[in-house]
């Protein structure tokens, strides 16, 4: 299993799912053992708090952190290195990011033939 992790375009992690909290750690970010879902623990450490301006800037100064820590332009390369042999395909960083109508059509179509 992969798992990339990428808010607001920015790739802070891209490797197997079995060492993400291993990564995290590694770069001062530790899962608590007691009472912390791990799933919850990573959207947390990736999520900007909107409840006060202090918050959010300290979030947002952390992911940068984290995306500056994977070296985010580098984030293809790091992934075929890390995930040898799980047939990962990457899109080009140079691809147009689509619109927002674009999208809404490509998700209304995709649950279409899901619930077809």
């Amino acid at each position: 299993d992969v798992l990339l992790l990428g808010p607001g375009g920015r790739a802070v992690y891209c490797g197997r799912t079995s060492e993400a909290l291993q990564h995290f750690a590694a770069v001062g970010h530790e899962c608590p053992r007691e009472g912390v879902n791990p799933a919850d623990f990573l959207i947390d450490l990736i999520s900007v708090h909107t409840g006060s301006s202090a918050a959010a800037l300290e979030d947002v100064q952390r992911i940068e952190r984290l995306a500056a820590e994977l070296g985010s332009s580098d984030a293809d390369s790091w992934a075929a290195a890390h995930v040898a042999g799980s047939n990962v395909t990457t899109a080009p960083s140079s691809s147009p990011r689509l619109g927002t109508l674009r999208a809404l059509w490509l998700l209304f179509g995709r649950a279409w033939m899901q619930t077809s």
